[in-house]
Formats: C-alpha cells, sequence, structure tokens
C-alpha cells in the first residue's frame, strides 16, 4: 500500500510534550523543556510500514516546522517498526513549533499526512 494521500492522527500527552521531564525513570535526565516527540502507534507504524531509522521531510500546516523527521524506538525486542517521530539533529525543532508557535496542550492532536512515500504535513488541532 503507498502511503501517499494516507494518514493517521496523534493525541499529545503530557509525556509526549515533556520528553524527558516526565515519569520517575526520567528525574535525573536535563533536557530541554522543546524537546518532544510524536508517537507512532503500533497499528499505524504496521499500516503505514513506518521503520526505525527511516527519515521523513516533514513540514507544518502553517509552514513555520520545515525540518526532517525522524522514525525511531521500537514497538518491541526483534520489532523493525519505530514508535515515534522526534526532529533529526535537533529535538528541540518540532517543540518550537508545537509549544512556542502552536501553544499545543494535551489533548490537542496532530495529523499526521503523507504527502509522498518519505513526505509528511503535520497539521495541529487544539482541543
Amino acid at each position: 500500500m503507498t502511503r501517499t494521500g494516507q494518514h493517521f492522527e496523534v493525541v499529545l500527552k503530557d509525556a509526549h510534550l515533556g520528553w524527558g521531564k516526565k515519569g520517575n525513570s526520567r528525574s535525573t535526565v536535563n533536557r530541554s523543556e522543546f524537546e518532544v516527540y510524536l508517537p507512532i502507534n503500533s497499528d499505524n507504524a504496521r499500516t503505514f510500514d513506518i521503520k526505525a531509522t527511516e527519515v521523513f521531510e516533514a513540514v507544518s500546516d502553517d509552514g513555520y516546522y520545515s525540518h526532517n523527521l525522524k522514525a525511531s524506538g521500537s514497538q518491541g525486542p526483534g520489532n523493525r517498526y519505530a514508535k515515534n517521530f522526534q526532529s533529526e539533529g535537533d529535538l528541540r525543532k518540532l517543540g518550537y513549533w508545537l509549544k512556542e508557535r502552536r501553544s499545543a496542550q494535551t489533548g490537542d492532536r496532530i495529523k499526521v499526512e503523507f504527502i509522498g512515500e518519505h513526505s509528511v504535513k503535520l497539521t495541529h488541532y487544539p482541543t
């Protein structure tokens, strides 16, 4: 199945907007408040064949975010599918768009639309 023209949505949780700042296991991590990620659930990872280390050109609906997104993590031992998108090279870039520009909050939705096989458009829907 081609990804182009397909999409999925993510509901932002506290952990996505506070990467490395939430939970007991993260208390010693010193991350920037702008380091955020977009989760990819296992159904979407399989449906759209999103593999860990795959890189996508990404742009936001308002044009502010224009940077590569890297699919990272895994859905379990030996699993090739990614569990999140993060800004490639600078983990803060996605956070600048979501937190500074869009004032994203827990419960907001992000539409991830494949505008090409390796390119996506991100649209923020506040609650």
